[in-house]
């Protein structure tokens, strides 16, 4: 992974209520949008911090009736580099902080294979998005995905999700005009 952004840098998504009129599931990509994108991988609960503000973010969002699904690629796993229950440990810290502010993530769903053996469930496939609104029996049109780079752009439009957001925080700055020259309409937020 290449380097990222300076971690006392990163802000927070906070996403205009009006964008998520209609809105039952909401889709989070991890790196980038939930935790501090690190450039390398997040291989323990020590490694990971919360982009500011987060977890009162979600808590938001929780209160207002909608679901939360984490849909994220962790090739890590895929090449040894951390084991399932480590994973395990870091969600499990991951979803105490968001519950200490109120909140509640109601499924995560993680793609472990590397870019080269890639299934149709590692983004920009669109398998782990359609498999959390098939849990959550929440239609695309009532779906929103809100990732920091293109591929997680590219998995919404394949699993038919109109209502996208690429967040500047991550991989996402200055992919907004790429997804632009791809045909690709999304509100970039800052």
């Amino acid at each position: 992974k290449p380097p990222m952004m300076n971690p006392k840098k990163t802000r927070s998504f906070s996403v205009p209520l009006k964008t998520l009129s209609g809105t039952r599931l909401v889709l989070l990509d991890r790196d980038g949008v939930i935790n501090v994108d690190r450039g390398t991988w997040v291989l323990s609960a020590e490694e990971f911090e919360f982009v500011p503000d987060v977890p009162r973010t979600i808590a938001q969002l929780h209160r207002q009736k909608k679901k939360i699904a984490v849909v994220t690629n962790q090739s890590c796993l895929g090449r040894g580099m951390i084991t399932e229950d480590t994973l395990e440990t870091i969600h499990a810290k991951m979803q105490e902080a968001i519950k200490r502010e109120g909140g509640e993530i109601n499924s995560i769903h993680v793609a472990p294979d590397t870019p080269s053996e890639a299934s149709h469930r590692r983004k920009p496939g669109p398998g782990m998005l359609i498999e959390a609104m098939q849990l959550h029996q929440i239609a695309p049109e009532n779906t929103v995905m809100v990732g920091d780079t293109i591929n997680d752009m590219l998995a919404a439009t394949r699993a038919d999700i109109t209502a996208k957001i690429l967040l500047c925080t991550g991989h996402g700055r200055g992919r907004g005009e790429k997804l632009k020259q791809k045909g690709i309409q999304v509100p970039v937020l800052v």
